[in-house]
């Protein structure tokens, strides 16, 4: 599924979404980037929200979605070595536990390891109900370490920060050591012109991670993994039938204007046509006139050599030669 990964990594805004747990209580904490240019620019942001349809509002239509866990039944670790494997990170945490069990996350440090340890019916159990609902949830991170990635964004004198019930120490802009903690997240961060608050660091780092660094990958959820193809055929669907149809009212837009214009030669030349019909039956009319008043006037317009100056010629001569022509009437 190397196609569906790259157009998932072409995508220009993601939203983080956390599930956080305080006592039996669940709440959803949300912030979306969207890349501008070489920027990453917030967009979206909520917490304390506490329904799937409270999530929802807050999301675009097929918005990709990067979720991130923080819930009871986790295990934490802050090790001063990086673990080699997925297996050698678990046996850090939990050391009888079963590989096939567990979902393993490590966040690497200069000089150690985050590590988060979870059972897998745990995780598929929370996001089953929002991949239920339609929410495009491209991957899964579990634990409050991925917040490591936006610490060096924050004020350096930084040196807590609490994540769910987790309460992290933090030093020189990395996480050193946590501990269970009911307090509530109550500090702000200006980032540029905008605030964030505690509690949505987390959501925050999420996206941040996904804008920043697509090639990293959250636990293998079949189901995830399953959605994420579904919904690319569905998206190439979508985007095929657009195109053919885009085709189809071209071609149609084309013949149309096709047709309008011959349609308006045909229309021009049928117009001259008739003018030159109505010039040539003009002719024919004139030509039947003349024809009819030749008819009528018969052989008198054939009268034969005149005799007029004959007779002129005659009178003149028997005349006096002192008279004089002053005026000449012929009939």
């Amino acid at each position: 599924h190397q196609k569906v990964q790259q157009w998932i990594q072409q995508q220009t805004a993601f939203v983080g979404v956390t599930v956080l747990q305080r006592g039996e209580a669940y709440s959803y904490a949300v912030c979306g980037l969207k890349k501008e240019k070489e920027q990453a620019k917030l967009w979206t942001q909520a917490e304390a929200l506490r329904s799937i349809d409270a999530l929802q509002a807050q999301l675009a239509a097929d918005q990709p979605i990067v979720l991130g866990l923080q819930v009871k039944g986790m295990l934490h670790r802050v090790l001063d070595y990086q673990p080699a494997t997925a297996a050698e990170a678990l046996a850090a945490v939990f050391p009888s536990a079963e590989a096939a069990d567990f979902y393993v996350q490590q966040v690497p440090l200069e000089q150690g390891a985050l590590v988060t340890v979870v059972r897998r019916d745990r995780v598929e159990a929370l996001v089953q109900p929002l991949l239920q609902a339609g929410v495009w949830v491209v991957q899964v991170f579990i634990g409050p370490f991925w917040v490591q990635e936006i610490l060096p964004l924050l004020p350096h004198w930084t040196d807590h920060l609490q994540i769910g019930d987790q309460k992290l120490s933090v030093q020189n802009q990395q996480i050193t050591g946590l501990a269970k903690s009911s307090a509530k997240p109550s500090q702000q961060f200006q980032l540029g012109e905008d605030t964030i608050a505690e509690a949505q660091l987390l959501a925050l780092s999420l996206s941040f991670l996904a804008l920043t660094q697509p090639e990293v990958a959250g636990v293998p959820l079949d189901t995830v993994a399953a959605r994420r193809v579904d919904f690319y055929y569905k998206k190439l669907f979508y985007y095929t039938v657009v195109g053919l149809l885009g085709f189809f009212f071209l071609a149609l837009l084309g013949n149309y204007l096709l047709f309008e214009k011959y349609n308006t030669e045909q229309q021009s030349l049928a117009l001259e046509v008739a003018q030159q019909q109505n010039l040539v039956a003009q002719r024919d009319e004139l030509a039947a006139q003349y024809r009819d008043k030749k008819a009528l006037l018969g052989d008198l317009l054939n009268l034969g050599a005149s005799k007029a100056s004959y007779y002129a010629d005659q009178l003149a001569a028997s005349l006096p030669s002192t008279l004089q022509l002053t005026r000449l009437s012929l009939f």
